[in-house]
C-alpha cells in the first residue's frame, strides 16, 4: 500500500498518518478495487464500524447528512479540548473538521432552498445544545425519520461538555484522548498504586464522588483518613472538585436541587431546574427554597464529571440500594468498574447507560460489552427518563444491537422491580 501511495504522489508522513486508521478489510479493497485513497480513506475516519458481516463496499455508501454529523461531532469535541487547554474560539483558527462540518453545513442549508447562516463558529456550537432534528438546524435531512441521529444533541446545554453521544459520533479513539485529558487515566494509575487494595480504593472513591456532588473540605479529609487513602486527596480536589464559583450562586445563595443535591439553575424569578438528566427532577419547576451554607471551604463537583460519573451514579446508586436493602451479596463497581453493580459475584452484572441514542448504544455495545461480558446474567439499564421521551429506545436497542453475547435491556424502573422479587 506505501508503494502504491508513493507512486499515486503521496508523502510519507502523509502514508503514516492515514494508512493506520484503515482497517484491514479497507486496505485490502484499496489494494483490489479501482478505488481513490482519498475517497476510501474520508469514509474511513467518518462513518460507523461496520460489523463483520457488512460488505466493505458499505462504507462508501455514506450519506452527506452523515458525513456532516460525524465530522460536526469530530469538529466539536477537538474545539472543547482545545478549549479546555486554554485556547479560545477564533472563527479564523478552529479544528479542521470543524472548519469542514460548517461547510458541509452550509451546502445543506443551501439545498434545501435555505440561506448558509452556517459561517459563525460561534452560532453553529450554538445550535449544537439542540437536536439534529430540530428546527434550528433548518435541514430536512437531519429531521428524517431515516436519520438515525436526529434525536443526537452534541453539546450539554447546561455544563458545556460533549454529550456521550457526540464522543461514539466523532469518533471512539476521541473517547480515550478524553479521559486522558479528564485525568480518568491519572485515577486508574492511582487506584493501581495501592497494590492489593486497588478495587476497593477505586470503588469507594466513586461511591463518595456519586453521593456528595458538593462537599466541605473537612468532610473529604475525613473519608480520606477513615478509609487510609490519603494520598488520593491531591486527585479529589484538583481533578474532580472545585472552589465554590459566583455564577453557582442565585441571589448570592447555593441553591441545590431536592433530589440530588446538585446546585440547581435559574430558571425565572423564584424558580429553578436541576441540570442533571439522570435526576427525577430533571427540568422541573423547583421553589428556591433548599440552600446550602457558604463556606470558603466548600467544593462543588467539576462539569464534565456531573455529566460522566455523577449524572450516571444516580441510577447505579438507585439499583445498587435495592439490592442492598433486598439482603443481596453485592458490589458497586466491582473490579475497579468491570461493570457498575454485580449481585452474587459473577452470577449477576448489570451497566446503566445513558446514551440519548439507542442507535449510539447497540452499535457500542455490538462492538464490545468490556467487563461485563464476565458475567453469567448481564443486564443493560436504560435511565428512566430516556424511555419515558422515546417509548421505543429498548426496542430499538434490541433490534440494532448485534452482538454474539446474549444481554438483557431493560430500564431502571424495571431493574429495581425486579431486584424486589428476587
Amino acid at each position: 500500500m506505501a508503494r502504491k501511495l508513493t507512486n499515486e504522489g503521496w508523502k510519507v508522513q502523509q502514508i503514516a498518518d492515514s494508512v493506520p486508521l484503515l482497517s484491514i478489510k479497507q486496505a485490502e479493497f484499496y489494494l483490489e478495487q479501482p478505488v481513490k485513497f482519498e475517497e476510501l480513506f474520508k469514509q474511513a475516519t467518518t462513518v460507523d464500524k461496520i460489523s463483520e458481516d457488512e460488505s466493505i463496499t458499505a462504507t462508501l455508501e455514506l450519506t452527506e447528512e452523515l458525513l456532516t454529523a460525524r465530522m460536526l461531532a469530530k469538529g466539536v469535541l477537538k474545539q472543547y479540548l482545545l478549549v479546555e487547554h486554554g485556547e479560545l474560539v477564533d472563527g479564523t483558527q478552529i479544528p479542521i473538521e470543524l472548519r469542514q462540518a460548517m461547510c458541509l453545513l452550509g451546502k445543506l442549508r443551501i439545498n434545501n432552498g435555505k440561506i448558509d447562516n452556517c459561517a459563525s463558529v460561534h452560532e453553529v456550537l450554538s445550535r449544537c445544545i439542540k437536536p439534529f432534528g430540530d428546527d434550528e438546524w433548518g435541514i430536512a435531512e437531519f429531521s428524517s425519520n431515516s436519520f438515525l441521529h436526529r434525536t443526537v444533541s452534541l453539546i450539554d446545554p447546561d455544563h458545556r461538555c460533549p454529550t456521550f453521544d457526540c464522543i461514539e459520533l466523532a469518533d471512539i479513539r476521541s473517547d480515550a484522548d478524553l479521559r486522558e485529558k479528564y485525568s480518568f487515566e491519572e485515577f486508574s494509575q492511582l487506584c493501581t498504586s495501592f497494590g492489593a487494595m486497588r478495587h476497593q480504593v477505586y470503588s469507594q472513591i466513586r461511591r463518595f464522588v456519586a453521593e456528595n456532588p458538593i462537599v466541605e473540605s473537612s468532610v473529604l479529609l475525613d473519608f480520606l483518613k477513615e478509609n487510609r487513602i490519603q494520598k488520593a486527596d491531591r486527585f479529589l480536589r484538583q481533578a474532580c472538585y472545585r472552589s465554590l464559583q459566583e455564577a453557582d450562586l442565585i441571589n448570592r445563595r447555593l441553591h441545590v436541587c431536592k433530589s440530588c443535591g446538585v446546585p440547581i439553575k435559574m430558571e425565572r424569578h423564584g424558580v429553578g431546574r436541576c441540570s442533571i438528566k439522570q435526576c427525577s427532577q430533571f427540568s422541573v419547576d423547583q421553589p428556591l427554597s433548599k440552600n446550602v451554607e457558604l463556606t470558603s471551604s466548600l467544593l462543588i463537583l467539576k462539569p464534565h464529571l456531573l455529566i460522566y460519573w455523577f449524572g450516571p451514579a444516580i441510577d447505579e446508586l438507585k439499583i445498587f440500594y435495592q439490592a442492598e436493602s433486598t439482603g443481596l451479596s453485592c458490589s458497586l463497581f466491582p473490579n475497579s468498574d468491570q461493570c457498575d453493580i454485580s449481585i452474587d459475584g459473577y452470577d449477576v452484572g448489570i451497566d446503566v447507560k445513558s446514551y440519548q441514542s439507542p442507535h449510539f448504544l447497540a452499535q457500542k455495545l455490538s462492538g464490545s460489552i468490556g467487563g461485563l461480558s464476565e458475567y453469567h446474567h448481564k443486564i443493560i439499564a436504560v435511565n428512566d427518563n430516556l424511555i419515558h421521551h422515546q417509548r421505543e429506545y429498548l426496542e430499538i436497542l434490541a433490534r440494532y444491537y448485534r452482538g454474539n453475547v446474549k444481554l438483557e435491556f431493560m430500564s431502571v424502573a424495571e431493574v429495581v422491580r425486579w431486584l424486589e422479587d428476587m
